[in-house]
């Protein structure tokens, strides 16, 4: 019998465990006290790596690669 079994982990990265400012603090994009002032800042859900984009603390291209990087996906 032939096992057509296929190895989930060369496919998918992990999963992050880590929100996006904290990916951004370590990829040393922001210090933890752009981080803790962005958090009071945030509402209704708003991620923090946008928030730090639109108060110009990093460009979109910045977090994106940063995210991308952290989770194993290719920027383009």
């Amino acid at each position: 019998t032939v096992s057509h079994r296929v190895p989930t982990q060369a496919f998918f990265p992990p999963l992050v465990t880590m929100e996006a400012g904290e990916i951004l603090v370590k990829r040393g994009l922001l210090d933890q006290q752009q981080l803790v002032q962005l958090r009071a800042q945030q509402t209704n859900g708003t991620r923090l790596d946008q928030l730090a984009v639109e108060r110009g603390l990093v460009t979109e291209e910045q977090a994106l690669r940063a995210i991308g990087d952290e989770v194993g996906l290719d920027f383009v």
